[in-house]
């Protein structure tokens, strides 16, 4: 849905946005009109694109400024979410702030990353041996209520794939002590 753009007496009115007093309004008025502006471009560009197939800047100004700045942030922010999506890279981005080194074995089969935003970190579970493993944050004082970095929980699957924890296994700080526990573990 496009953006109807009216201007009467130095007031920019669009519909959906509101109306902005260009000439009298503060500096956060004069900056969310200029974003609405830019939004009814981008989106009249959308239809063009759609259309036929070309940015025509006399429609659209600034298109290929527009375009060349869309490529960039696909590039630098959502290429690699979209080509090599898991749910651990969407709910648990990586941080120099917040570094989680991940074992790659971990993200590689049987495994399954089942991380989910509403948890305290990313978690991989084994369907044959029915385990979650829990990956901390590297740092301890940015770990949610426990010290260790790793924490293996055994769990129960009912036949619709729903988990119901049953107990914690095992915990430990390292990636070395994690595989040696899972290897020689009878679970």
């Amino acid at each position: 849905m496009s953006q109807e753009i009216r201007i009467h007496d130095g007031k920019l009115e669009l519909n959906p946005g509101g109306v902005y007093d260009m000439v009298n309004g503060n500096w956060l008025e004069f900056n969310v009109a200029k974003l609405h502006l830019l939004v009814a471009n981008i989106e009249k560009m959308i239809d063009i694109q759609c259309d036929c197939g070309e940015v025509q800047e006399k429609l659209t100004p600034y298109g290929n400024e527009l375009l060349a700045i869309a490529e960039k942030l696909y590039d630098n922010y959502y290429r690699d979410l979209v080509e090599n999506y898991t749910p651990q890279k969407v709910e648990f981005p990586d941080s120099e702030k917040w570094p989680n080194t991940i074992p790659t074995w971990l993200k590689e089969e049987p495994w399954v990353d089942q991380s989910w935003h509403n948890d305290a970190c990313p978690s991989y579970f084994h369907p044959a041996c029915k385990l979650i493993v829990w990956v901390h944050p590297d740092i301890e004082e940015h770990r949610e209520d426990c010290s260790k970095k790793f924490y293996v929980n055994s769990v129960e699957v009912d036949e619709d794939g729903g988990q119901e924890y049953a107990c914690e296994m095992f915990e430990c700080d390292t990636e070395e002590e994690l595989k040696h526990w899972l290897e020689t573990a009878t679970i």
